[in-house]
């Protein structure tokens, strides 16, 4: 219906501009580093873990706007579990444990966000992508 086709579109400009972003970073970030730090080693950090915050900000973009468009049809539920499970659930322990224990320090944060946005991103994807639809429907039967 309506309301898929309005997911639909908004989800695909979503992926276009964070597309972009991706690729600004990715060609960029060298640059851009130097805007905020003139620290050599601050920005040999910043520029090492650009790819990983290029790959959180594209995933983090396409679950925001997936997860905008469950609210706009009132599935507020998903759209506040998957924040939970993403970032309290799964970011912020694995970026810690990646962080001090393994001793991977600002990567180990950066990894452990990317990895939690990532996890949740496909669910809440699948269920925006399918708003509507039978396939949503099953996604809401209880187990």
């Amino acid at each position: 219906g309506e309301a898929q086709r309005a997911a639909r579109m908004s989800m695909l400009r979503g992926v276009y501009g964070v597309a972009i972003n991706a690729f600004i970073y990715v060609v960029f970030g060298k640059r851009i580093c130097w805007w905020f730090t003139s620290d050599p080693a601050v920005h040999a950090v910043a520029v090492s873990i650009l790819p990983v915050i290029a790959a959180y900000q594209a995933a983090d973009g396409v679950r925001v706007v997936s997860a905008g468009c469950l609210r706009g049809v009132g599935r507020l539920n998903t759209a506040l579990l998957s924040d939970v499970v993403g970032f309290w659930v799964l970011g912020i322990p694995v970026g810690y444990y990646l962080a001090v224990p393994l001793g991977m320090n600002a990567m180990g944060i950066w990894l452990g966000f990317a990895f939690g946005v990532m996890a949740v991103m496909m669910p809440i994807c699948i269920k925006a992508w399918n708003v509507g639809s039978k396939e949503e429907k099953l996604l809401d039967a209880p187990a």
